[in-house]
């Protein structure tokens, strides 16, 4: 029931204000692959003192990339 309620969200989001509801998600998807992608890397190697965890700088500078120029490139496209 939830899952249907947020598709008719999505939907109607897409249709009213296209560019920014696919910048948002566009922004979403690469922070969260981004973290992904950091635990895969630790989880191959191993772990020692200096590991501070994830590179939450790094995460950011993907969400911005994903929110502010892959979004709104994506729509165009």
């Amino acid at each position: 029931m939830a899952t249907q309620s947020f598709g008719r969200f999505y939907s109607k989001s897409l249709s009213t204000s296209p560019v920014i509801t696919k910048s948002i998600t566009a922004g979403i998807i690469f922070g969260m692959s981004d973290y992904t992608a950091q635990l895969i890397e630790k989880d191959g190697t191993e772990k020692n003192e200096d590991d501070k965890g994830q590179d939450w700088v790094r995460i950011l500078t993907s969400t911005a990339v994903g929110l502010f120029y892959f979004g709104p490139a994506a729509h165009a496209w």
